[in-house]
């Protein structure tokens, strides 16, 4: 395993110079999010009674829960317009990770952990490509692959939290064999 800058890069098998793969973009109404982890939306809310309400609030508590087994830190990220081609894939086995657009809809792949020669990789054949409108948002569980988002216009505005520390400590990267297109 190689450091680099606090990653760990799990394995290097070519960064996407095998075949080519298409995937359609999904938005989160369309799929099954549960094995991945929960989805945050104002739809939520539609569906239960505030925990507090008052005259100037309607205050909706544990709209989703997050794993992180201490102290969460939250960032923005940036996500820069680039072409839809997934070559790499992230995971962090200590915590949640939470993905809530600010600012512009973008696109997250998104794949659970498969085991080849007793090292968790990311599962391929059940990746899917998650669009998430302004406004929603997604928690992944422990250990599941994702990518950087992909914006749908030139940049969108992300919130990110998981436990302090994750961006160095606890972020393994894998290079995929074969590059995977996303489609709108």
């Amino acid at each position: 395993m190689e450091e680099n800058r606090g990653l760990r890069l799990l394995f290097s098998q070519g960064r996407g110079k095998g075949p080519v793969r298409r995937l359609k973009a999904q938005y989160l109404n369309q799929i099954d999010f549960n094995e991945f982890g929960e989805v945050i939306s104002i739809d939520i809310l539609k569906k239960r009674d505030p925990t507090v309400q008052s005259e100037i609030q309607s205050y909706y508590s544990e709209v989703g829960h997050m794993e992180c087994g201490g102290s969460a830190e939250y960032g923005v990220c940036i996500a820069k317009e680039r072409n839809l081609e997934i070559l790499q894939m992230e995971q962090h086995t200590d915590t949640s990770e939470l993905l809530l657009s600010m600012g512009g809809d973008f696109i997250v792949p998104v794949a659970p952990v498969a085991i080849n020669g007793g090292k968790p990789i990311p599962n391929i054949e059940k990746l899917v490509a998650v669009r998430v409108l302004e406004g929603e948002g997604v928690v992944f569980k422990p250990g599941i692959w994702h990518w950087t988002p992909f914006p749908v216009r030139d940049h969108s505005f992300v919130l990110v939290s998981f436990r302090l520390g994750t961006p160095v400590n606890d972020t393994t990267v894998f290079d995929l064999e074969e590059k995977i297109i996303m489609d709108l």
